[in-house]
């Protein structure tokens, strides 16, 4: 399905993100974020 592909996609990004903003203020604005990894 095209949503799971999504949410897969999204699920990775935040992967990503999460590894290169882990101190960053990034998530203190956005702690929303981890609770898609």
């Amino acid at each position: 399905m095209e949503i799971e592909f999504i949410s897969n996609k999204l699920s990775n990004l935040v992967d990503d993100m999460s590894g290169h903003f882990d101190t960053s203020p990034l998530n203190k604005k956005m702690p929303y974020l981890q609770g898609f990894s």
